[in-house]
């Protein structure tokens, strides 16, 4: 591609950046992947680590004497960039230490610098069309936090084909091991400084990327869904190619997860690794048509009922009571309760993990220590099946506010 065609889809790449609608209930952001190689979890002073298959150390966030560095700069094709050149070998995998992956990742989120960012990559296809492609990295893939599917580190990503008027003609989505394709057209637009942008809809836990919000059951173990309840972001936007930064070509696993059972799932390589980013063609018309495009997918679902929630302040806790109404004939009985803590203006995603409940009243002690700031307080109930209730909301005030 000529020097000058570069530059144009390089402009273009931020041109149409997308916008992320996130789920009420979403605890992980798109953000840096340094997230990844910089993190270091209260009680684990080396931080994060790089190792080799058999679990030896290469590098850690915050190295001991003589051990290298850990950080996105390190990760490279062949030779990672430390002293004594190490050889690359494909096996090799980043750990997170702690495995307190909701905490670790939203004191990332709140850090300067790792916040919001997305990566975007232009491959010209076999047909000589180009793709603007949008790579989305999470900390943690965490199955609509029902404890399925579980793996460090997730990336995923859409696509949008520009026509030979440089305009975004078709979209590619990511969904799991596929993905679903539309018209431009027909996608949910937002408006960006210079027109109109791609809205994706993040699903909770999972981050597979939908055209509109909604509960998706065709999602493998257990539905998908988006409430669109959270927050929608343009994130920034950092360009990577095949060669720069060396990091978006490592070969290796963004995690240490190995898929354990028939529901587990192994620790992803990144977006170098992908068949997406070679051949996006083929990625394209590999994915099946959109299944739905209405402003609410799978709204007609038998749900469970939303639970009634009350929550109170126990010294620097949170204690969540919950009960819930008759159950009528034909609705899912609740067995999990999916909770959040939403602190006001603390700059982080809620805080959010599920309990195994009783299907009438109970109460749940968040482990979560508060701050001195008013929360919102959310809790859905899911069945056995994944099917998750409407979200019910409620505040729990600062100390000072209740006096």
């Amino acid at each position: 591609m000529p020097e000058r065609d570069h530059e144009q889809v390089r402009a273009l790449l931020h041109r149409y950046a997308p916008v992320i609608q996130y789920d009420s209930q979403e605890s992980f952001a798109a953000d840096s992947a340094a997230t990844m190689t910089d993190c270091v979890p209260a009680e684990f002073p080396q931080g994060n680590v790089l190792r080799r298959k058999d679990g030896s150390t290469l590098a850690a966030a915050a190295p001991a004497e003589g051990q290298a560095k850990l950080s996105l700069d390190l990760l490279a094709t062949d030779r990672y960039a430390d002293q004594s050149g190490t050889t690359v070998e494909p096996d090799d995998y980043l750990d997170a230490v702690g495995k307190q992956y909701v905490v670790d990742a939203r004191d990332m989120h709140a850090r300067p610098g790792y916040a919001n960012q997305i990566y975007g990559h232009a491959v010209r296809d076999a047909a000589g069309d180009v793709w603007l492609q949008y790579w989305f990295f999470y900390y943690y893939n965490n199955k609509a936090f029902l404890f399925m599917g579980l793996h460090e580190g997730d990336w995923e990503m859409i696509q949008l084909r520009l026509s030979a008027a440089r305009e975004p003609d078709e979209a590619t989505y990511a969904q799991h091991s596929g993905g679903e394709r539309a018209a431009w057209a027909d996608l949910e637009q937002d408006d960006g400084p210079d027109g109109a942008v791609p809205v994706v809809y993040s699903a909770r836990g999972s981050h597979a990327s939908y055209f509109r919000r909604g509960t998706y059951p065709e999602a493998p173990i257990v539905p998908d869904q988006n409430d669109a309840g959270g927050p929608r972001v343009r994130p920034e936007l950092v360009v990577i190619g095949d060669e720069s930064p060396p990091w978006a070509a490592w070969p290796g696993r963004w995690g240490s997860t190995r898929a354990d059972g028939p529901i587990g799932a192994n620790s992803p390589p990144g977006p170098h690794e992908h068949g997406a980013w070679r051949d996006p063609l083929a990625f394209h018309n590999a994915a099946g048509p959109a299944r739905e495009l209405g402003p609410a997918a799978g709204t007609a679902l038998p749900r469970p009922p939303a639970p009634q929630i009350t929550p109170r302040r126990e010294g620097d806790r949170a204690v969540v009571a919950y009960r819930f109404p008759s159950i009528r004939a034909g609705t899912p009985t609740p067995s999990r309760l999916v909770l959040s803590l939403d602190g006001d203006k603390d700059g982080k995603p809620p805080a959010t993990g599920s309990w195994t409940i009783e299907p009438t009243s109970g109460e749940i002690h968040f482990p979560l220590r508060l701050e001195e700031r008013d929360y919102t307080v959310r809790a859905s109930a899911a069945s056995e099946d994944g099917i998750t209730s409407a979200t019910a909301t409620a505040p729990l005030p600062s100390t000072s506010a209740t006096g």
